[in-house]
């Protein structure tokens, strides 16, 4: 079970990874497209996202684009890490408060697969907390040669990021 979370969070959207013959290879390159779940779009109604270059918001806020920097994937069980570029800043309801959200991580290192966050509060960095978990179905796995992919997987926020949004921004 540990494999198959591991390879349905790391294939939530990274694209343009090259894979060779090795059982352990670096990653250079690509992106990673998130989907807020209805959920996160709920909590997210009253505020306003921003990104932190080079990330990447839509409209809408349906979709969260985020370039990976690097990171290392074990091709056997994809297991592994990947460091992304950019980020979120979020102020809601008229506050005056900042959350900024930024160097994401997708790990697959632990029993459950999770995307990490530092946090920063108008400024002053925070910690490195639990994001979002995907929630994804098998079939939901697509892979293209060299291309890990799942096509429009959401994510769920973690009860450490709920808690963390409610009491930083209300």
């Amino acid at each position: 079970m540990k494999s198959y979370l591991a390879t349905l969070l790391l294939g939530i959207g990274l694209t343009a990874t090259t894979a060779f013959a090795a059982p352990i290879v670096q990653l250079k390159g690509g992106q990673t497209l998130l989907f807020p779940s209805q959920e996160i779009r709920d909590v997210l109604a009253g505020c306003q996202v921003e990104r932190i270059k080079p990330g990447q918001v839509k409209p809408d806020n349906k979709r969260l684009r985020f370039p990976v920097a690097a990171g290392s994937l074990d091709l056997d069980t994809l297991t592994g890490e990947a460091e992304h570029r950019g980020g979120l800043e979020l102020s809601c309801f008229g506050g005056e408060t900042t959350l900024s959200l930024h160097n994401l991580r997708l790990d697959t290192t632990g029993d459950t697969p999770v995307i990490t966050a530092m946090t920063s509060v108008d400024g002053t960095i925070g910690e490195r907390i639990p994001l979002v978990v995907p929630q994804v179905a098998e079939e939901d796995l697509h892979n293209k040669g060299n291309k890990l992919s799942f096509k429009r997987i959401p994510v769920v926020l973690t009860v450490e990021a709920a808690t963390l949004l409610n009491d930083t921004l209300g």
